[in-house]
């Protein structure tokens, strides 16, 4: 009987299948994960987890289980998308959704003998339908929604004591905020580090491209609303000490999009991207599409990192895609290329530098005219103006930039102005307002300059 209450108490009853996924992050007395944005009192060590999926009456259910093994007792929480013929279901249906659920598991007991019996809880703000069985006072399950998604828990417990302190810990279960579940998201999804297989000589650092001055360890860029809360992160990038990305997100709407780590394989600038992932693919608004480069499902034995693909080519795993930089005689890029790991270009660029000004253009893996950029500079190297031309030369789009500056000379706050027309007269007008958080490797931030 006691194995007839595990399987019923496991929701990996429901046809559920394993798959990796980021580590959530440990804060303190919390567990926090990112991805199903929650918070639970578990600490005591990561849980396995596994994606899994199930058709319930007229919804379909799927997401990720989480499953802590804790010497004898067993704690696990799942977090679904309820999805109906017509898409996401409605709030309405949350409901008919948790009742099919208890539905299904107290017929699942009943076919093995066992009794679930059925109550409503409340729980720090929470609601929702509680099984427990019969025949052991040592294990339940719980199904309540945060937000739009389903929520399942299950305790199985070796005694009482156990158990009591089980409970505990599953009143504690909260959302997460923005802040921390922006902090969760970036922690589970940063890619592993990448090799540092450095070139006998450097190229000039990323931050010198970037026109930083001092040695900068991290920014932080945000776009500004009319109000104080409307600020949204727009990007982070951190550098080592020789002036080069290590990592950098980009955000869309205030929260992580893609998560970029950067290295270097015999002697060449690599990078890998991953796309940060959300629950049934709900993410914020306004994403960018990843590069990923070639991924095999499974590595041939004995191949390690690097394997062959169908058409022959080396595929080296361990980064997504590749850069070659031809540099002029002031050592400063004139060609760019960008391969994938299978060999393959994805686009090239070409750099000019007529007076004050810098130029880029970009053709994809055929030669075809993808982009053209003219950077107008001041004497510091800062982006003054920025235009857009077509393949033909004629401008698109002009913006222009004013900047307050930190006493390294970085600029913290940027303004940009769209370019245009006034009936016959020019003028401009304001299009966006940033702001940059610079941290420095002698712990030194930045301080506004008059």
């Amino acid at each position: 009987m006691r194995s007839a209450i595990i399987a019923i108490f496991h929701t990996a009853v429901l046809l559920c299948f394993f798959c990796a996924n980021g580590v959530a992050q440990i804060v303190e007395d919390e567990y926090h994960h990112g991805r199903g944005g929650f918070s639970i009192g578990m600490t005591d060590q990561d849980p396995a987890q596994s994606d899994m999926g199930f058709k319930l009456d007229r919804f379909t259910l799927f997401g990720t289980a989480l499953v802590w093994k804790l010497d004898g007792s067993l704690f696990s929480l799942s977090y679904l998308n309820a999805t109906m013929s017509y898409g996401v279901a409605k709030n309405i249906e949350k409901t008919p959704i948790l009742n099919a659920w208890a539905n299904e598991m107290q017929r699942q007991a009943q076919s093995i003998n066992v009794t679930l019996t059925r109550a409503p809880f409340v729980s720090n703000g929470y609601k929702g339908l509680e099984l427990r069985a019969k025949s052991s006072s040592f294990a339940l399950m719980r199904g309540f929604f945060n937000g739009d998604l389903l929520m399942i828990l299950n305790i199985r417990a070796k005694d009482q004591a156990e158990f009591d302190a089980l409970q505990r810990t599953a009143n504690t279960f909260r959302p997460l905020n923005k802040t921390e579940r922006i902090i969760a998201l970036i922690y589970e999804n940063t890619p592993t580090p990448l090799p540092r297989e450095l070139p006998d000589r450097l190229p000039p650092p990323d931050a010198v491209e970037m026109g930083l001055r001092g040695i900068v360890k991290r920014i932080r860029e945000s776009s500004e609303g009319k109000l104080p809360s409307d600020r949204t992160f727009t990007q982070e990038i951190n550098f080592d000490q020789d002036g080069f990305v290590t990592s950098e997100t980009s955000f869309a709407a205030g929260y992580p999009d893609v998560i970029t780590g950067w290295g270097w394989v015999a002697g060449k600038r690599v990078n890998r991207e991953i796309s940060v992932p959300y629950p049934g693919g709900d993410g914020p608004y306004g994403r960018r599409m990843v590069i990923s480069g070639e991924v095999p499902y499974a590595l041939p034995p004995g191949t390690g990192y690097l394997y062959k693909n169908a058409n022959g080519a080396m595929v080296d795993v361990r980064y997504g895609t590749r850069f070659e930089t031809v540099l002029d005689d002031k050592r400063r890029p004139m060609q760019r290329k960008r391969f994938s790991n299978n060999g393959t270009l994805i686009f090239s660029q070409t750099f000019s530098y007529p007076d004050g000004c810098r130029e880029v253009k970009t053709t994809d893996e055929s030669g075809n005219f993808f982009s053209h950029f003219r950077y107008e500079l001041d004497d510091q190297g800062n982006v003054i103006e920025e235009q857009s031309l077509s393949d033909t030369g004629k401008i698109l789009t002009s913006n222009q930039y004013s900047y307050k500056f930190d006493p390294t000379g970085n600029w913290i706050r940027k303004e940009a102005y769209q370019t245009q027309a006034f009936g016959s007269k020019p003028g401009k007008r304001l299009i966006g307002v940033f702001t940059r958080e610079l941290l420095y490797f002698d712990n030194s931030s930045n301080r506004p300059v008059a």
